[in-house]
């Protein structure tokens, strides 16, 4: 583990636009797919905050949970769990499946390949 300042920066920097994003901009482009596809981004930055693995174990990882997270969106986990009236869990966690979703998260991740070339 290393701190990384830059990194850090990085990701702070996202969540604005993020947030920006989520609650500003109604289209059918920005917010669905570039939006999801800086979550991506957002959290390797955030993960190589702390980590200082540059290789692609990061990138894979991020690419996995995002998935993870959209398909278990097919089964609605937060309506379940009785928690769709909590707005910022059904935002965060999402709650409707998307194969275009899928390609949002590889555009973050060819993204995050990028990022590792220029700050190793």
């Amino acid at each position: 583990m290393k701190f990384s300042p830059t990194y850090l920066v990085l990701t702070l920097l996202l969540l604005a636009v993020e947030v920006y994003i989520g609650l500003y901009v109604r289209d059918s482009f920005i917010r669905p797919f570039v939006g999801d596809m800086l979550v991506v981004v957002l959290l390797y930055c955030f993960l190589r905050t702390f980590w200082s693995d540059s290789g692609m174990r990061p990138i894979v990882l991020v690419c996995v949970w995002a998935f993870f997270v959209e398909f278990s969106q097919y089964f609605d986990p937060v309506g379940v769990l009785g928690l769709e009236g909590n707005r910022i869990i059904s935002t965060l966690w999402g709650r409707t499946f998307s194969w275009f979703d899928l390609l949002a998260y590889l555009a973050g991740s060819a993204v995050n390949y990028k990022l590792r070339k220029i700050w190793l």
